[in-house]
């Protein structure tokens, strides 16, 4: 289904309309591999509509969000739908998929991978690379703040916080622990990140302590974090069911 914001401020709630397939056969135009299969994700990147199913991703053709079909069965076309599967020594389910700083990052629960292409987004030349292996708690979706990726991580009753860098210069893909220093101050059961992408701050919400809302706020001077502090804010309430930057 999809809710459209109108220009009078109303809302538009609606089921989509798939385009069917027109051209080819299962063997030659496949029907994608979410269909039938329980969606663990659904996002945007790079003017197409993804989709992630067990260990594979789906992308619509590009511009055309609600057809997931090859415009023709003699040849692939730069535009035509993306599916495919990622490679990994060990089963891999997709829980999230981020786009972040051009690139998007895929998340199983210990292999993050990553889309590499210096291209226009392709089936013709889309690389999907194992890149770093940390265990990841998908009960909270990773949040984006500027060049980096927020996520969490099991550590018994507490939680870790990890942020994804992605190095454009140097090609390299790695986290550092947020709470490094703070171990046993979040508690676990993290539901919910929030990342402010220009005031360099991230809120995170747990279910263990739920009139609780534990604040990030750090700062980056060129390569060097010379800031990285948490606090936390409890409010006269019985629960915070979520929150928004």
């Amino acid at each position: 289904h999809k809710l459209i914001r109108n220009s009078g401020g109303t809302f538009t709630f609606s089921s989509c309309t798939w385009e069917k397939r027109t051209v080819g056969d299962d063997n030659t135009n496949p029907i994608p591999s979410f269909v039938g299969n329980t969606i663990s994700d659904i996002f945007y990147y790079r003017d197409r509509l993804g989709f992630l199913s067990g260990e594979n991703y789906s992308l619509s053709r590009a511009g055309d969000y609600y057809n997931f079909f090859a415009e023709t069965a003699m040849q692939t076309l730069d535009t035509d739908p993306i599916d495919g599967a990622v490679g990994a020594s060990q089963v891999s389910i997709l829980r999230h998929a981020v786009p972040i700083a051009e690139r998007l990052l895929l998340f199983s629960d210990q292999v993050q991978f990553c889309q590499n292409s210096d291209n226009a987004l392709s089936p013709n030349d889309i690389r999907i690379d194992q890149t770093t292996n940390y265990d990841y708690s998908p009960l909270a979706r990773p949040v984006t703040s500027g060049g980096s990726a927020f996520f969490t991580t099991k550590r018994g009753d507490f939680t870790g916080i990890m942020e994804y860098l992605v190095n454009p210069d140097t090609q390299l893909n790695e986290a550092e622990d947020s709470t490094a220093h703070v171990i046993k101050y979040i508690p676990s059961g993290v539901f919910k990140l929030a990342a402010g992408a220009n005031v360099n701050f991230l809120l995170a919400l747990s279910e263990e302590d739920p009139a609780t809302m534990y604040v990030y706020l750090y700062w980056w001077a060129g390569t060097e974090k010379v800031q990285s502090a948490w606090s936390k804010w409890t409010f006269d309430c019985t629960e915070i069911v979520g929150a928004e930057v």
